[in-house]
């Protein structure tokens, strides 16, 4: 469940544990237990956890750029469209190979 910020008039913010189907209607503040309307926050990203916070910046960079194939897979994807080659027989019996 998302962490959401309320403010109440009499006590301030606060954060509450809601569901997202619940995010636009207003919780009850847990010191007076006042109805308080939902405030627009930021994300909280310092709390992320740095490797995790790394690989959101590494896939907003990437986000335009190309996909990089190794050269291993240039060479599969060559071997699977290439044409097979059709030996002419010098023989009497040209059908048989």
């Amino acid at each position: 469940m998302p962490i959401y910020e309320y403010c109440c008039d009499a006590c301030g913010v606060f954060e509450a544990f809601r569901p997202i189907s619940e995010f636009e209607s207003p919780a009850i503040c847990p010191d007076c237990g006042d109805s308080s309307p939902r405030v627009q926050s930021l994300p909280s990203l310092c709390k992320l956890d740095a490797t995790v916070r790394k690989g959101m910046e590494r896939n907003e960079k990437s986000r335009h750029e190309p996909v990089r194939h190794s050269t291993r897979d240039a060479e599969l994807t060559a071997q699977v469209n290439a044409q097979p080659q059709i030996k002419s027989s010098s023989g009497p019996r040209p059908w048989m190979i």
